[in-house]
């Protein structure tokens, strides 16, 4: 019998029991029912003569009345529920009085909507502050103690409702040696919880004292915890083991798998599973949002807490801590070397993002990554940098790349022969964080001279630093008029809209913004053909991730549908023809890799810190990089306000007569502001003084007739004005004093 029917058998026994008596205003309320509406059948008529009114009462009353058909009867009575302001107290007394299968099935009636689901929220809500309250728990937890066996039942069944906030409270009590006296019994009732336990004992032997691992992994094998066998080889196999814990995890193991592993096969299984979890090829048990709630041994505070994680942040952590058992097993093997550090830097990320302790680093800050890393040598982070990368473990090899900046030297990491080294093909690589750390570390290494890859550097560079923050979609074509209508759409999502008319041209396009998140290429595009097409844009780091809608007519479905399979980062359509059909495309596209999009403010900062490093290589670095390449991005980024900034500080040193223009017209430019057309002067001043004048008489002339016309501007206007021809004039002043000198 499902809980909707032992509901309604319920309420009708005691609809039964109301009816039994006939109160003497019956009457009294039956007529001004009937005044107030329509009565349907009987059975309303007679709940109505009941006159509801206790909360118990509007509670059955409204699932009645719903059930009866009459729904706006149902939220009527709920309506005079909240309109009695029941305090927390009251609504517990009621779901206990009531159940709770009655408020989770009013929730869910739509036709009780909201007032049913506004009233079980915080009728639930009430009781499941009141069941997890930890003052409340650690009562219960003193009260297994009692010499009554039915006191002690009692308790524990009031834990179990607590689930995994009484679990955590019990194994703090079990880690506090001044309470060995209640132990014995705590143990035993974790025991009697069965499988909830399991997760935060798994989490026990997580680094805590070998005494209370020891006794987390007998109840585990008591349990006979399969989940928990890959936690249990690395206790049992490494000889550095607590010879108790090992005995116990023997013991263990025979419980629940019935054999024991040798210390060769317990690396392969270690490394193995590592792997599967850090390639998401192993999936952790999430709840409807997609989250896991991991538990940890917390070392300072001697606790076990709870930490929720998305399940992709989740998969890292666990493989980071296989692959350190496995580490501790095999320490001078070189795959399970470097899985364990790119594991570890994996988890790094995972527990930064999920806001929680780091687990890896013991300690906060970057100091204590560095730390762990060193000892393994410049060679070992190197080799985890390019397994990484070939793997495609982002976050690692971003890492790693990033920790090779500190450890390492140009020498070590840029001079090794003909071929480019791991952290220049890093430059390249299709992931931008990847690529923005690598150029991070290079630039702190400062190499003097060429090396083999130098030029991916300013090419680099060049295409962070081309970006407005905004996004942008590339509809591709030869006519391309359906997806074309949808640009009024795209712009209320934010996104800018571009055309290309050919495959040639949509590469152009592509490789020279950071901006473009999403194309649709129709499939009768040439120049080249789509296949070809997608090999190049795949094929160039600029454009690998870029996701991509290949719109077909009827003929061509297949092929696009075949294409579509074979790259992670495209779907097929048919031609849309409704905006609604178009949003739907959109958000099919949006699906695509969701975890390596990046935002316009993240863009925008790396836009913003790579002109940064074009102007110190510009300045440091001329025998070691062609930066011709980003003059023509530099000068664009003069018209984003946030990069403004950051281009002029480029064009202070650089020695074209096109930066030294570019100044001029920033610092005279009324629309933009004036702390950018102050620092633009300040800079051009400088070029000046550096590199003489560089513009043309025909430019001199037009900004002396620029300022004779601005009679009529702001003063601050005239004044920057003024200063410009200041700059112009300065080297002519200083050769008439030289000579009459």
């Amino acid at each position: 019998m499902n809980n909707r029917n032992q509901v309604a058998i319920v309420l009708a026994i005691a609809l039964s029991a109301m009816l039994s008596v006939t109160p003497l205003w019956a009457q009294e309320a039956k007529d001004a029912a009937k005044a107030e509406v329509v009565l349907p059948n009987r059975d309303v008529e007679a709940l109505l003569e009941t006159n509801p009114t206790t909360p118990a009462e509007l509670i059955r009353a409204s699932y009645l009345f719903d059930e009866f058909g009459r729904p706006d009867l149902g939220k009527k009575m709920l309506g005079r529920l909240m309109a009695a302001g029941p305090s927390e107290k009251e609504l517990i007394e009621l779901v206990e009085s009531v159940g709770q299968d009655i408020f989770i099935d009013i929730a869910r009636r739509k036709s009780l909507a909201p007032e049913g689901e506004q009233v079980a929220n915080a009728a639930l809500q009430a009781v499941n502050k009141k069941t997890h309250d930890p003052k409340r728990i650690d009562g219960l937890i003193g009260q297994l103690q009692d010499p009554s066996i039915d006191v002690r039942s009692r308790a524990l069944g009031e834990l179990s409702r607590a689930q995994g906030t009484a679990i955590g409270r019990m194994i703090n009590v079990l880690s506090d040696p001044t309470r060995e006296s209640e132990h014995a019994n705590l143990w035993a009732a974790l025991i009697q919880l069965g499988p909830g336990v399991v997760d935060p004992l798994i989490g026990v032997l997580d680094r805590s004292d070998p005494r209370l691992m020891t006794q987390a992994v007998r109840v585990l094998g008591q349990l006979k915890a399969v989940r928990a066998t890959d936690y249990l080889l690395g206790p049992y196999t490494s000889p550095k083991s607590d010879p108790e814990l090992r005995k116990a995890a023997r013991r263990a193991l025979l419980q629940i798998i019935g054999r024991l592993p040798s210390k060769k096969v317990a690396i392969e299984i270690l490394t193995k599973r590592a792997g599967e979890y850090l390639g998401d090829r192993r999936l952790l048990k999430s709840d409807v949002d997609g989250n896991v709630d991991l538990w940890h041994w917390d070392e300072a505070s001697k606790r076990c807490q709870a930490q929720r994680y998305t399940s992709h942040q989740a998969n890292r952590v666990v493989a980071f801590r296989l692959a350190r058992d496995a580490f501790a097993l095999a320490p001078e093997d070189p795959k399970v070397k470097t899985l364990y550090l790119m594991a570890m830097l994996e988890a790094e990320v995972a527990q930064r993002e999920a806001g929680a302790v780091a687990e890896v680093t013991e300690k906060k800050g970057d100091d204590s990554v560095l730390g762990r890393v060193t000892p393994f040598g410049v060679p070992v982070l190197e080799e985890t940098l390019r397994r990484a990368m070939a793997e495609k473990h982002f976050n690692a090899a971003a890492e790693a790349a990033r920790l090779l900046g500190r450890v390492g030297t140009a020498a070590e990491l840029l001079y090794q022969g003909t071929e480019p080294a791991p952290l220049a093909l890093a430059v390249r690589y299709p992931d931008p964080r990847v690529r923005a750390a690598a150029l991070q570390a290079i630039m702190q290494l400062q190499p003097s001279r060429g090396y083999p890859g130098s030029s991916y550097v300013p090419q680099a560079l060049t295409f962070f630093a081309s970006t407005s923050g905004r996004g942008r979609v590339l509809i591709v074509g030869p006519r391309a008029e359906s997806t074309r209508s949808f640009a009024a759409t795209l712009g209320e999502v934010g996104y800018q809209v571009d055309t290309a008319t050919s495959g040639r041209e949509m590469i152009r396009k592509a490789t020279a913004s950071a901006d473009y998140e999403l194309a649709f290429v129709e499939m009768s595009i040439d120049d080249p053909s789509v296949k070809l097409l997608l090999r190049r844009l795949r094929g160039d780091y600029r454009t690998a991730g870029l996701r991509i809608g290949l719109v077909a007519r009827a003929g061509q479905l297949k092929l696009a549908e075949q294409l579509a399979a074979k790259d992670t980062h495209a779907e097929h359509f048919s031609r849309a023809h409704s905006v609604e059909a178009f949003r739907w495309q959109l958000a099919q596209l949006d699906k695509l890799d969701p975890l390596r999009q990046v935002s316009g403010e993240l863009r925008q900062r790396w836009a913003e810190v790579s002109l940064h490093q074009l102007a110190i290589l510009n300045e440091l670095s001329a025998d070691v990089y062609n930066l011709n390449a980003a003059r023509g991005a530099v000068l664009e980024a003069l018209l984003v306000p946030k990069l403004a900034p950051a281009a002029i500080d480029f064009l202070k040193n650089d020695k074209y007569p096109a930066s030294q223009r570019a100044l001029m017209e920033v610092a005279s430019r009324r629309s933009l502001a004036v702390e950018v057309r102050r620092k633009a002067l300040s800079a051009l001043r400088h070029n000046i003084d550096t590199n003489g004048i560089l513009l043309t008489t025909v430019e001199i002339q037009r900004q002396y007739d620029r300022y004779n016309a601005a009679g009529g501007l702001d003063e601050a206007t005239q004044h920057l004005l003024a200063l410009v021809l200041d700059c112009l004039e300065a080297p002519t002043e200083k050769l008439r004093m030289k000579k009459e000198q």
